[in-house]
């Protein structure tokens, strides 16, 4: 049976069988998340060309937005108009989202060398803010020749991050290997797939439409009251990077 999207009842099911369509399912969570006291190295794969598996590293990567508030015990809901500001405390908020690989390391962001298998494609949702402080990065780094180093530090319940650039981009030095080594195309391949599988997902990443309606309905207390939202989580997460040498070094130690 082939791979089709249900569309004529909902895009958001598709048909699939054995080994045919069904990449990604079982998958437990699509959405990176960082953890304070820890450093992350993540390379940007969102780029133009993703989806027929030739990502082209030369050109800019790609996100998705969309204006957003966050309800507690709802979680983001996308902010059709003004109204909607009414029930987040924090107000309407842009939500970014893109993919990245996030690569196995240590807590201080070396690489740990005998797990670069592990590396995953996730979806990364980020702040307006947190869009800038990147947009500010690439300027000079561009993201398809450096990846990423997230330095994470605790902060109240949540999470700052502070990005910094790396010498070079892992995933660009792997690709250059992927026809001369197997078990980097495999690697390779991997991570295509799974950032293939996440781009669709990403706009329910973001956050699901809700008509004022429904929230009202979701959120109104049993005797009345306060029907605010809440504040939305804060998730927000130096650079320690190996030379293009030790990095070549680095992949024939660990495929090898």
């Amino acid at each position: 049976m082939s791979t089709t999207t249900n569309q004529g009842q909902n895009s958001d099911f598709k048909d699939f069988t054995f080994g045919e369509g069904d990449e990604g399912i079982g998958r437990k969570e699509i959405r990176a998340s960082f953890e304070g006291g820890r450093t992350y190295r993540v390379s940007m794969l969102n780029f133009p060309g993703l989806a027929d598996g030739t990502p082209d590293l030369t050109q800019k990567p790609r996100f998705t937005a969309a204006d957003t508030i966050y309800i507690q015990n709802v979680g983001y809901i996308i902010a059709k108009g003004p109204e909607y500001a009414k029930f987040a405390q924090d107000g309407i908020k842009t939500r970014v989202g893109t993919v990245i690989v996030v690569w196995p390391t240590d807590k201080a962001g070396e690489l740990a060398k005998d797990r670069l298998k592990e590396a995953e494609a996730f979806a990364w949702m980020m702040t307006g803010d947190r869009y800038s402080q990147i947009l500010n990065v690439a300027k000079e780094w561009p993201l398809g020749q450096h990846d990423l180093l997230l330095a994470c530090t605790k902060k109240g319940k949540g999470v700052a991050m502070s990005p910094s650039p790396c010498k070079e981009n892992l995933f660009a030095v792997l690709w250059a290997k992927k026809d001369s080594d197997p078990r980097v195309k495999a690697l390779i391949d991997k991570v295509i797939m799974e950032a293939q599988q996440i781009i669709p997902q990403i706009p329910r990443e973001i956050g699901r439409p809700m008509t004022v309606q429904q929230i009202r309905d979701k959120i109104a207390p049993a005797g009345g009251g306060d029907t605010t939202g809440g504040a939305a989580p804060d998730s927000d997460v130096p650079d320690t990077a190996a030379s293009q040498a030790e990095t070549d070094a680095l992949v024939d130690n660990i495929l090898g």
